[in-house]
C-alpha cells in the first residue's frame, strides 16, 4: 500500500465496474463494514487503514482533538493515530475511494453483492425519477392543451349562443307575423258573418259561458271555458236543411269535419308551463290521453296550446258533429280527423292550434304516447273557446 493508501489504478474505478461513483459506493462499503466487521478476515494493518480512511473522509486532514487520547501502553490507539497522520492532506474523495478499494480487497463476494444491490437500487430510483418526470411533463402538456381548448370552447360557445339568439329572434318574428295575419283574418270573418245574423241567432241559442275543465275516470278530459282569444276561420253560414255554406257553395254535414285545423308553434315553454291558466296531466307510457271539447255555438272557435316536459308527444285532433255522448267512448272515426297524427317537439316549443266549427259538435284532442314503452309524459295544456 502506498503512503496515501491508493493503488495506481484509476481513482474512481467503481463507476466503470459497478456504475457507481466513489461517493455512492462509500456509504455502501461503510454499512457493509459496520454490519460484518466481526466476520471479515481483516489484518491488524487493514483495520488501522480502514479507521484512518474513515476519519480522513469524515474530518479531513489529521486533527489531534478528533483523535482519542491514548497512553504509552495503548498500542492500537497509537497505531491508528499514526495511520491517520500518514494520510496527510489526502482529499476526502480519495479517502473514500481508498476505503472502498480496501473493502473490495478484504471482503470479496460480500462487497460485490452489496455493490450490485446498490446498482439495482440506483437504476430503479433513476427509472422512477424518469417516470415521474415524464408524468409531470405529460400533465403540463395536458394543462396547456386544456387551456387552449377552453379558449376555443369559449369562442364556440359564444358563437353558438349568438346563433341561438338569432334563431329565437327569427321565431319570435314569425310568430308575430302569424298573429298579425290571424288577427286580420279574424276581422275578415266578422265582416263575412254580418249579413247572416239570423243563421247565427239560430245557432247561438245555447249560452256560451260554461264551467272549467274536469277530468274523467277513463283518462279523458272534457274542457269547457269562456272566450279568451280570437283566431282565423272560414266564412260560413247555415241553411235551413242543416247544411253549411262556404262562400256560394253548400257543404253537406257529412263533409264538415274535413276542414283542416290550423297549427303553429311559438317559443316560451318555461313561461307557458309556469302560467296559472295551464292544467297539468300525465300520459302514462304506452297510453293515450283524450280531451273532449264541446262546441255549442258557431260563433266560437276552439283554441289549444300545450307543452311537455323533456320529451315529445304525438298529437291529433278530431271533430264530431252532434252532442257530446253521455258515456266516454274511445272509438274514433278517421273520417272525422281534422289534424293528422304527428310527433311534435312540444318540449322545445309551445304547440298552438285552432279550428272553426261549421256546426255544433265536439272536438277530441289525442295525446298519443303509445310509442313510448318506458317514459310517461307530463303535459301542460290550455284549451278554450273564443269568438
Amino acid at each position: 500500500m502506498s503512503k496515501n493508501g491508493l493503488s495506481k489504478q484509476d481513482s474512481d474505478p467503481f463507476l466503470t465496474r459497478y456504475g457507481l461513483t466513489c461517493e455512492e459506493a462509500y456509504p455502501v462499503a461503510l454499512a457493509l463494514y459496520r454490519k460484518e466487521r466481526d466476520y471479515l478476515e481483516l489484518t491488524y494493518g487493514d483495520k488501522n487503514n480502514l479507521s484512518a480512511f474513515y476519519k480522513q473522509a469524515t474530518y479531513g486532514g489529521f486533527q489531534p482533538e478528533k483523535a482519542p487520547t491514548s497512553g504509552w501502553l495503548d498500542f492500537v490507539g497509537n497505531d491508528r493515530r499514526k495511520a491517520w497522520e500518514q494520510l496527510g492532506t489526502l482529499s476526502t474523495s480519495a479517502a473514500k475511494a481508498g476505503f472502498c478499494q480496501l473493502m473490495l480487497k478484504t471482503s470479496g463476494k460480500s462487497f460485490e453483492a452489496a455493490m450490485m444491490k446498490a446498482k439495482r437500487d440506483k437504476f430503479n430510483r433513476m427509472e422512477r425519477e424518469r417516470v415521474a418526470q415524464r408524468e409531470a411533463e405529460r400533465k403540463k402538456r395536458e394543462e396547456a392543451e386544456a387551456k387552449k381548448n377552453d379558449s376555443s370552447n369559449v369562442t364556440l360557445l359564444s358563437h353558438h349562443e349568438e346563433e341561438l339568439e338569432k334563431e329565437r329572434n327569427q321565431r319570435a318574428s314569425v310568430y308575430e307575423q302569424q298573429q298579425n295575419v290571424l288577427q286580420k283574418q279574424h276581422e275578415g270573418v266578422k265582416v263575412d258573418l254580418a249579413p247572416a245574423p239570423a243563421a247565427v241567432a239560430r245557432n247561438s241559442s245555447t249560452p256560451t259561458t260554461t264551467e272549467s275543465s274536469y277530468p274523467t275516470s277513463a283518462g279523458n278530459h272534457c274542457v269547457k271555458s269562456t272566450a279568451q282569444a280570437s283566431q282565423a276561420a272560414l266564412s260560413t253560414g247555415s241553411t235551413g236543411n242543416g247544411s253549411v255554406t262556404r262562400g256560394n257553395q253548400e257543404v253537406p254535414p257529412a263533409l264538415l269535419a274535413s276542414a283542416a285545423a290550423a297549427i303553429w308553434t311559438r317559443p316560451g315553454v318555461k313561461e307557458f308551463t309556469e302560467s296559472t291558466e295551464c292544467k297539468n296531466v300525465t300520459v302514462n307510457r304506452s297510453d293515450t290521453l283524450y280531451i273532449r271539447v264541446p262546441i255549442e255555438t258557431l260563433s266560437h272557435s276552439v283554441f289549444w296550446q300545450f307543452a311537455t316536459v323533456d320529451y315529445d308527444i304525438s298529437f291529433a285532433v278530431d271533430f264530431y258533429p252532434g252532442q257530446l255522448p253521455a258515456e266516454e267512448k274511445n272509438a274514433f272515426d278517421p273520417k272525422n280527423r281534422i289534424l293528422e297524427p304527428r310527433r311534435v317537439n312540444s318540449h322545445e316549443e309551445v304547440i298552438c292550434g285552432s279550428h272553426k266549427p261549421t256546426q255544433p259538435g265536439y272536438y277530441v284532442l289525442h295525446f298519443d304516447n303509445t310509442y313510448s314503452y318506458l317514459r310517461s309524459k307530463s303535459i301542460y295544456f290550455h284549451v278554450y273557446c273564443a269568438p
